[in-house]
């Protein structure tokens, strides 16, 4: 029988093939693609509330802070996080349009 603190073979394996799937996908997004996303969110966002040009400064400082990184985990770890947050900015509207939607 299973313990609770056993960890099945499918799920080592589960959680190894999400892992391998997300690491392609890191190295498959180029740094320009994730900028101009992140570009087009900040000016988006920015646009909305009132404050584009400080958004677009911090992104563009961001990318700048980072361009002459050669160290691949830290390429990936930067990519994971300009993800992330487009990521949590298309959550965040995603909500607010859910919430337009219902007044």
């Amino acid at each position: 029988s299973r313990g609770s603190g056993c960890i099945s073979l499918h799920t080592i394996i589960t959680q190894w093939s999400a892992n391998e799937q997300m690491d392609k996908i890191f190295k498959e997004v180029s740094v320009k693609k994730l900028y101009k996303d992140c570009m087009f969110l900040a000016k988006y966002f920015g646009r909305r509330q009132g404050n584009e040009k400080v958004i677009m400064a911090q992104v563009r400082q961001q990318f700048k802070a980072n361009m002459h990184e050669v160290d691949d985990d830290k390429i990936k770890e930067q990519k994971e996080a300009a993800i992330r947050a487009l990521h949590n900015l298309h959550l965040l509207e995603a909500d607010r349009y859910v919430r337009d939607k219902k007044t």
